[in-house]
């Protein structure tokens, strides 16, 4: 323990406590809204980001700083700037303890090759005892002086526009830092040039990394590696299995096919004979189909799954695949669509009512909110979507890896999950 005694007739003495916010003066001690009028005997102690904890002490006109827990042989002098307020521990205190450079240092904390796993973790543990917070703004004007490089990765598939469209706002949020966004595009279900991309990408000198993966085990491998270079990875739309991405952000897939399941129900009125249009390159797809079909076994017991079919999810394989399900089936009389192409899919259900003579149109319950599903809903070829919001879920997930990257800011959460938003032809 090292205690520090100095008079002070007055300094005014900051305590950056987030509950406790003190003025400390010989007269007064003044939190944000109650008033301390006395110290007691035992002082207060408080907890600081430059050391581990500090009790202060004010008896007879004299103010008491006791510093804890400091390492051997190290004399810290507390500074304080111009308004008496005490700074944080400097980067270059850091690599004086531990003996190392501050470009070591600050490889650490970035998470960045090229120090021993000895030495980091010897940094690592200085850093948390010492609570060393990087200076937010310090950095955002830094990386105002020095380019940085996002490379967004999407398959062509119907929600990839809306999902830009969210990029684009945030992009514009931050024209000030020296940021390029990159676009990279491939098929619906080309795992093969998605893989390429992403490894390409692991070469280069990248700052960041926004993805709709599609489903394949080459895609998750790629992305791993981006992983393992230490590149930031966020993404969108449809998860993953991998703990060490920033974040996942997109619709509540689960509660989506349950929804879709009541919806469905509300509609028709009478147990359903379903049939089901999904896809395999993404696991949100799955992940709706199983929740739908496990309230419909749930909840909903006499309406049966008459058939599901695995499309494309272009234009030409939806519309001859609901023709092949319909024709095979003529006792459908409701579609779940967990996927795009929902125009495709409703022009074949014209063409078969035309072909067999039927003025019964099947209840359609499909996703999101795109202009051709409204018009769709207009004209009751559709009865339901639930939107999940894209344009957000673009927004939110650039917005996640920007202020990570500029602002060192980690997203508090794992998964962000919007809710579904249900929509019909009577609140569009």
């Amino acid at each position: 323990m090292h205690i520090a005694k100095t008079p002070l007739p007055f300094i005014p003495l900051h305590i950056p406590d987030p509950l406790l916010r003190l003025r400390i003066s010989p007269c007064r001690i003044s939190p944000a809204c109650n008033v301390i009028r006395k110290i007691p005997d035992e002082g207060v102690s408080f907890q600081l980001s430059c050391f581990l904890k500090y009790t202060v002490l004010f008896c007879n006109g004299k103010l008491s700083i006791q510093f804890h827990k400091f390492p051997p042989g190290l004399i810290f002098c507390p500074a304080f700037n111009r308004k008496g307020s005490l700074m944080g521990i400097t980067l270059q205190q850091i690599a004086n303890m531990a003996g190392t450079t501050k470009s070591t240092v600050d490889k650490v904390i970035h998470n960045r090759p090229g120090v021993s796993e000895k030495k980091r973790q010897e940094i690592k543990k200085l850093l948390d005892e010492y609570g060393y917070e990087a200076n937010p703004l310090a950095k955002a004007l830094n990386y105002q002086k020095r380019k940085m490089k996002i490379a967004v990765v999407l398959p062509g598939i119907s929600a990839a526009p809306d999902i830009k469209k969210g990029f684009e706002i945030v992009r514009q949020d931050f024209l000030s830092f020296n940021i390029q966004v990159d676009y990279h595009e491939f098929g619906s279900s080309d795992a093969e040039a998605q893989t390429r991309c992403i490894r390409q990408l692991a070469q280069e000198n990248i700052s960041g990394v926004v993805i709709l993966p599609i489903r394949s085990e080459s895609v998750t491998a790629a992305i791993q590696e981006l992983l393992s270079k230490k590149i930031p990875v966020v993404v969108v739309n449809s998860e993953l299995s991998l703990e060490n991405i920033l974040c996942y952000v997109g619709q509540n897939m689960l509660q989506s096919g349950s929804v879709a399941a009541r919806m469905l129900d509300l509609f028709m009125k009478k147990p359903a004979n379903i049939g089901i249009i999904s896809c395999h390159n993404m696991l949100s797809h799955e992940q709706r189909e199983h929740s739908f079909i496990d309230s419909v076994e749930a909840y909903y017991p006499e309406s049966r799954i008459c058939s599901t079919r695995y499309i494309l999810e272009t234009p030409e394989d939806a519309y001859s695949q609901t023709m092949e399900m319909l024709r095979e089936h003529p006792e459908i009389d409701s579609l779940f669509i967990t996927c795009g192409c929902v125009p495709d899919i409703c022009s074949a259900v014209r063409d078969y009512r035309a072909e067999v003579h039927s003025d019964v149109q099947p209840v359609i319950i499909c996703y999101e909110k795109y202009p051709e599903v409204i018009t769709l809903i207009k004209n009751n070829e559709v009865a339901c979507t639930l939107n999940g919001g894209l344009t957000k879920q673009g927004r939110f997930s650039m917005r996640v890896l920007f202020e990570y990257l500029v602002y060192d800011r980690r997203p508090e959460k794992k998964r962000y999950y919007f809710n579904n938003k249900i929509l019909i032809r009577e609140n569009l």
